[in-house]
């Protein structure tokens, strides 16, 4: 099993620092800058803990499922937003990819003595992040589709939709069919563009996406300024209905 370990070091010179280790011979440390949030020690761990699979890839491998990733961190506060048992709303942005990613992760609190998590002034690799730079959601590439965001909306649309004990992981399952080459952009008819005029305020920047095979229809928000979209929703219907 992978596992990361983190441990917030508080606020130090104006900037949450947050200590990691994978392995015993991988360790540094994190300084989150631009944190506005209440709770800033959990939010910075979050970021650091999803910069670090993400961006940084401690893993060194593409995460699309927790099944065989430990993660420990000594925030209580992280394993409540996960399991969404926990009033704190403000945290859950910051821990959207778990939702997703991460689904079926093993989680613990660090251990009280972790001889391999540094501490300020260690000879460590250090780094600054700033946690308004940091994406809330994990961009994924796809063949067909090009940059996209899941969003935790979208997978439960998905797994509602497939027939019973069709996919036993469906994130994994819906990332597959995302994955397939020959998904096309479908031309939205007019009572279409009325119903999602009516739902998201515009549609000039609205995607319609199915594999000419598949029931599935995928509708994608694209930011025509970054190119990325983001999954919005999933709906089954006969391409014959529209």
């Amino acid at each position: 099993m992978m596992k990361l370990t983190t441990r917030s070091l508080g606020l130090i010179e104006g900037e949450y620092a947050v200590a990691w280790h994978v392995g015993t011979q991988r360790n540094g440390i994190l300084y989150v800058e631009g944190l506005s949030t209440k709770d800033p020690q959990a939010a910075a761990e979050l970021v650091a803990i999803r910069h670090l699979l993400f961006t940084h890839n401690v893993f060194k491998r593409d995460i699309i499922s927790g099944t065989g990733i430990a993660i420990e961190f000594s925030s209580p506060l992280i394993k409540k937003v996960y399991r969404r048992k926990t009033t704190k709303k403000h945290l859950m942005p910051f821990a959207h990819f778990m939702q997703t990613n991460l689904q079926g992760v093993s989680m613990k609190i660090t251990p009280t003595k972790d001889e391999y998590l540094p501490a300020v002034g260690d000879d460590v690799v250090v780094e600054y992040i700033c946690a308004n730079n940091t994406p809330l959601y994990d961009v994924l590439t796809f063949p067909s589709l090009g940059q996209i965001r899941l969003t935790t909306h979208a997978v439960s649309q998905y797994e509602e939709r497939l027939h019973s004990g069709e996919a036993k992981k469906p994130l994994a399952s819906l990332i597959g069919r995302l994955k397939h080459p020959e998904l096309k952009k479908q031309p939205l008819p007019d009572r279409e563009v009325k119903h999602k005029l009516r739902k998201y305020g515009r549609v000039d920047n609205l995607e319609i996406w199915r594999h000419d095979t598949s029931q599935m229809h995928y509708v994608i928000i694209r930011d025509h300024s970054s190119d990325i979209g983001t999954l919005v929703t999933i709906y089954k219907r006969h391409p014959d209905y529209l």
